[in-house]
């Protein structure tokens, strides 16, 4: 059962528009995990080592930053009746070439190459850049004021601001520009992507989705109003820890305020989903509850002065792959059912019976999904303590979780194309979308 109150599912783009991005992100955590479990011995001693920045990259840039897009895409004619101007042909072209600046820049700063690394840089730039321009456009020339619509504009701003930061640190660090307290610099970049364009899209995305699909009570409005705006506020005078000397105390203000929002982002969410109609056992969920608590444990690990690795483990692995994971298993079901549907009733087959959206990633592969993805998190996290044996094997099975998640989505775009097939066979009206 769905709460699709609101939706404008008549705008719903193509399935193969997000596919795409959604198909190629698990490669990048297959060589995340591989990258991990070879260069073991120095993935986690620093944030620094070249093994640690490359996997960083690899994971945000090339995992977690494609889901958002491709989910985006979708989402803006939905929710808010937006539809931008990418169409299938152009996204499958941002798909290779976000794909290879990511591996390019990964490569750059795993091997110490500036070439691979401004490459990349310069090419995956272009590609979100270009992203943003399109998302912000269509935003703003539409008609409408929902708090989702904020949210959304002012995370794809993040986005632009994180790659400018970006730019500027591969132009340092390839010598063409001299940035004083570099460490700081390289924090507000973090922490503009983290923070603003990936908390704020998927604390927007969740305030959305968590009631649809899981039948849970709407976040109050002054939270989907004020969470956006406080979080960018503390974003913007970040900046200032690098321009003013003794800025220590201030960075640790900002940061704490951050932390303090998205922790009650989490804890307000986990109130929303224990309050759901007809609570069932719903593996998925479990991603949402496994990253909102990660949330938490980063919030107390930076609290207790733990290693910066463990604090970046919790905040990549844990929360972001996790709850982007968990949008995957609900979205590509739902959107798979729904243009089959609209197919079906289009064209008058009653002939052929439709599976459920458990029919094309079931529960038992979310399940295994989620115990293997939790114990990745799990071995990596003490890894930071334990360093190499542990960090092999919670390489390995970040590579094995990003094995299944591509099989999984693989074998669902698979079987929607195997039944349109079936529904258009001896009627031409339609084409595979």
């Amino acid at each position: 059962m769905l709460n699709t109150a609101g939706l404008d599912l008549a705008n719903t783009p193509p399935i193969g528009l997000s596919l795409r991005f959604f198909l190629a992100a698990p490669l990048f955590a297959l060589a995340a995990g591989v990258l991990l479990a070879t260069g073991a011995e120095t993935a986690l001693l620093s944030r620094w080592t070249p093994t640690a920045l490359a996997t960083t990259h690899l994971l945000l840039l090339g995992f977690i930053t494609p889901i958002m897009c491709g989910a985006l895409l979708q989402i803006l004619p939905v929710l808010v009746g937006v539809r931008s101007t990418v169409t299938a042909q152009a996204g499958a072209a941002m798909v290779i070439m976000l794909g290879l600046g990511a591996a390019l820049l990964s490569s750059g700063l795993g091997l110490g190459h500036n070439g691979l690394l401004l490459a990349g840089a310069v090419l995956a730039a272009a590609v979100l850049l270009a992203f943003v321009f399109n998302i912000v456009y269509a935003l703003f020339a539409s008609p409408g004021s929902s708090p989702v619509r904020w949210t959304l504009t002012l995370a794809v701003s993040a986005l632009a601001v994180t790659v400018m930061f970006g730019l500027l640190l591969v132009g340092s660090r390839s010598g063409w520009l001299n940035l004083a307290a570099g460490k700081a610099w390289t924090d507000i970049h973090l922490a503009w992507g983290l923070a603003g364009w990936m908390g704020l899209l998927l604390a927007g995305i969740a305030g959305e989705l968590i009631p649809m699909f899981y039948l849970s009570p709407p976040p109050p409005t002054w939270l989907k109003r004020g969470l956006p705006m406080a979080i960018i506020g503390l974003l913007v005078l970040w900046p200032m820890t690098a321009l003013l000397s003794g800025n220590g105390l201030l960075s640790v203000a900002i940061t704490m305020g951050i932390l303090l929002l998205l922790g009650g982002f989490a804890v307000t969410s986990f109130v929303s989903q224990w309050r759901r109609r007809r609570p069932r056992h719903d593996p998925s969920l479990g991603f949402w509850w496994l990253g909102q608590s990660a949330i938490l444990m980063a919030a107390a690990a930076w609290l207790l002065d733990e290693p910066e690795t463990l604090i970046g483990v919790l905040a990549i692995i844990g929360s972001g792959m996790s709850f982007t994971t968990g949008t995957l298993f609900k979205i590509v079901p739902f959107l798979s059912w729904y243009h089959l549907q609209t197919c079906k009733v289009k064209l008058r087959r009653t002939d052929i019976k439709l599976p459920t959206m458990q029919g094309f990633i079931g529960d038992r592969i979310a399940g295994w999904q989620l115990a293997i993805h939790s114990s990745a998190l799990l071995f990596l996290s003490l890894g930071t303590w334990l360093q190499t044996p542990t960090i092999r094997v919670g390489g390995l099975l970040l590579a094995g979780s990003a094995l299944l998640l591509w099989f999984s989505l693989a074998r669902a775009w698979w079987r929607y194309r195997r039944i349109r097939r079936q529904l258009l066979s001896g009627n031409t009206k339609a084409a595979i979308r």
